[in-house]
C-alpha cells in the first residue's frame, strides 16, 4: 500500500509518499510526528466499517490512499493516549485531593474508559471455531518462546510473556491472569487490560482476515506491558499479520522489547523532525538513540 502525506500540524511538516508492505512499524523519539501519520492514513483509508478505541477525532492532514488498495475493515487503537487523557482529566481533582478520592473522580474515570463494545462487536463476526483456530497459532508461539527461554535458564520469565488473558462477553469482560486469579463483569477498559485486549484483538482479526481484507493501525501497543509481554506482542503480531493473506497491520513503537519481537519480516522506518520542523522517514538500518547518551544525558550533572 502506497499512500501520499501532506501534513503542515503547528511545528511538524511532511509531505511524501511512504510504502506500506503487509507489515509496518515506524520507530522514533517523541514529538516526530508518529502519530500523526497514523490518525492521517487511518481517516483516509476506505473501508466501510472502522473500529476507533484511541483519541483520533478528525483527520489530521492530507492523505491520500493509491486507488484500488481499499479493506473491508479498519482498526486503530492507542492505549496510551487513551490514558493520557484520562490523566489530563482528573489531575486537577487530584491535585485538590492529596488525601482522599472524591466521588467525582469515579464518574469522570468512567466516562473516559472505552467500553469492551467494540471488542464485542468485531468478535460478532467470526465463529467460535475460527477463534480457536487463531488461539492454537498463539499457543504454538507461546510454546516456542517458552522452550528457548527454558534453554536459556529465564524460566522466571515465562508467567511475564502472557501474564493476562481477557474474554468479552455481553456481560462485560472475562479475564485470568498467571496467579490463578480470575474475574468477570468488568465493563470498562482500564490500563490494565489494555495488552491482553490487544493479544485477544490480533485473534479476532487474524480469523477475520480469512474472509475479508483488514488493515490494522497500532500506536504504541506494547505500552504499560512488562518486557516479556511487550516482546510476545510483537513476536504475536509479526506472525497472525505475515501468515494472513489479508491482514496489514502499521504500528509505532518505542519499546525495544516489542521490537525484537516484530521487526523480522517487518518493514522498519525511523521518522526523524529537523531543527526546521520538517519530517523525514527513512528506512532503519539498526541504528539505536540510548537514554543517557543523547543530549538530556550531557546536560545532566
Amino acid at each position: 500500500m502506497r499512500v501520499k502525506i501532506n501534513i503542515e500540524l503547528n511545528s511538524i511538516s511532511f509531505n511524501g509518499e511512504l510504502d506500506l508492505p503487509k507489515l509496518t512499524v515506524i520507530i522514533g523519539p517523541n514529538l516526530s510526528g508518529k502519530s500523526v501519520i497514523l490518525k492521517c492514513i487511518y481517516s483516509s483509508v476506505p473501508a466501510p466499517e472502522k473500529f476507533n478505541l484511541g483519541s483520533y477525532t478528525e483527520p489530521l492532514g492530507e492523505c491520500q490512499v493509491e486507488e484500488g488498495e481499499n479493506f473491508d475493515y479498519a482498526v486503530y487503537i492507542d492505549v496510551y493516549a487513551i490514558t493520557y487523557r484520562i490523566y489530563e482529566e482528573v489531575k486537577d481533582l487530584m491535585e485538590r485531593y492529596a488525601d482522599k478520592i472524591p466521588t467525582e473522580m469515579y464518574s469522570i474515570l468512567e466516562r473516559q474508559l472505552p467500553t469492551l463494545s467494540f471488542l464485542n462487536d468485531i468478535r460478532s463476526l467470526i465463529t467460535d471455531d475460527e477463534i480457536g483456530e487463531s488461539r492454537e497459532v498463539v499457543e504454538k508461539l507461546l510454546t516456542e518462546i517458552k522452550e528457548k527461554l527454558k534453554t536459556l535458564n529465564l524460566e522466571e520469565e515465562i508467567d511475564y510473556l502472557e501474564p493476562l488473558q481477557v474474554f468479552p462477553t455481553k456481560n462485560g469482560l472475562i479475564w485470568k491472569d498467571f496467579t490463578g486469579s480470575r474475574g468477570e463483569g468488568v465493563k470498562y477498559l482500564s490500563p490494565t487490560f489494555y495488552n491482553a485486549a490487544i493479544v485477544t484483538l490480533m485473534q479476532y482479526l487474524y480469523a477475520l482476515s480469512k474472509k475479508y481484507k483488514v488493515l490494522l493501525i497500532l500506536d504504541e501497543p506494547e505500552a504499560f506491558a512488562h518486557p516479556s509481554f511487550a516482546f510476545f506482542l510483537g513476536k504475536l503480531i509479526n506472525k497472525l499479520t505475515l501468515e494472513s493473506k489479508n491482514l496489514f497491520t502499521i504500528c509505532v513503537t518505542h519499546s525495544w522489547d516489542f521490537l525484537q519481537g516484530i521487526k523480522n519480516g517487518a518493514k522498519v522506518k525511523v521518522i526523524r523532525r529537523r531543527k526546521d520542523g520538517k519530517v523525514e522517514i527513512n528506512e532503519w538500518n539498526g541504528e539505536v538513540y540510548i537514554p543517557g547518551f543523547g543530549v538530556t544525558g550531557m546536560l545532566n550533572d
